[in-house]
């Protein structure tokens, strides 16, 4: 049978924070000026109970910034496979609601990844308790699994409209995306109702 014993991860995360805009009651993920920056590497080692050897690397860097009601978020995320066989349950995967918008969640993977997305909302109401925001994204990405694959031109795009509330136990989407590969091939549409933070990696 496949061993559980996951990949060891190493990370490493840099935060910085701006003072929040003088509209925001309360710390909230809408209206957060700051950058966030993070590196990873996981190792699976046999010698430890995995199935395989294998080491993966990683980073992230999410930075948003508001302007009165305004607030511009951007993200990426990047990931390779140095050496080894990865197995399914460990492959980087991409889709689903801001992570490639249109496509079912986690539709794409692989041993190698690379995302990109730029989100604008606007706080759209004056109540402080649950401030609500309309917004758009902007996405590009894919999951590879040959190295000699990945490139620009094999990029899956798309984007998404939603409106957002910041509920008492989190942030709350409603929206519709859409992404169509690079190729041209293989639109798809798709709504999302999420609770909880997404504008990360």
């Amino acid at each position: 049978m496949p061993s559980c014993a996951p990949a060891t991860p190493r990370c490493r995360t840099t935060t910085s924070t701006a003072a929040r805009p003088s509209c925001a009651s309360r710390p909230t993920p809408w209206t957060t000026s700051t950058s966030r920056a993070r590196g990873c590497s996981a190792a699976s080692q046999t010698a430890l109970g995995a199935d395989t050897d294998f080491d993966k690397v990683e980073g992230g860097l999410v930075y948003a910034t508001s302007r009165d009601r305004d607030t511009l978020n951007a993200a990426a995320r990047v990931g390779w496979t140095a050496s080894g066989d990865v197995p399914i349950q460990s492959l980087y995967q991409l889709g689903g609601p801001f992570r490639l918008s249109g496509l079912d969640t986690n539709a794409l993977s692989g041993r190698y990844l690379g995302f990109g997305r730029l989100t604008y909302f606007r706080r759209v109401n004056d109540f402080q308790l649950m401030p609500a925001y309309l917004g758009a994204s902007l996405e590009a990405g894919n999951a590879w699994l040959d190295r000699d694959e990945v490139g620009l031109g094999d990029l899956w795009y798309g984007g998404n409209l939603f409106f957002g509330v910041d509920t008492p136990i989190g942030p709350l989407y409603l929206g519709g995306g859409y992404s169509q590969g690079g190729s041209g091939e293989g639109g798809q549409f798709a709504g999302f109702l999420l609770l909880g933070r997404t504008l990360r990696y």
